[in-house]
């Protein structure tokens, strides 16, 4: 399971893979917990999943989404890309 920035990244992704048939995704997610991230759904017609004209990945985190109760925020530093 993904989130929906991933999400979102991975539809624009696809999109320009000319031999991509097929994504698969949790409709659930899509349906729930997503739009408590993010501030706009993934677009899905009738099975077919897109993305709108807007700039960058098209959504954005809604204002104050990382000031939750239940928030984990994980922060990459230099540092800690030096561990691996």
């Amino acid at each position: 399971t993904i989130g929906p920035v991933a999400l979102w990244a991975a539809v624009h992704f696809m999109l320009h893979i000319p031999n991509a048939l097929i994504m698969e995704t949790v409709r659930g997610y899509l349906d729930g917990w997503y739009s408590d991230v993010v501030t706009d759904r993934i677009p899905v017609n009738e099975g077919h999943i897109s993305v709108p004209a807007k700039p960058g990945l098209g959504t954005k985190l809604r204002p104050n989404f990382s000031d939750r109760v239940n928030a984990r925020v994980e922060e990459t530093t230099e540092a800690s890309l030096r561990r691996w």
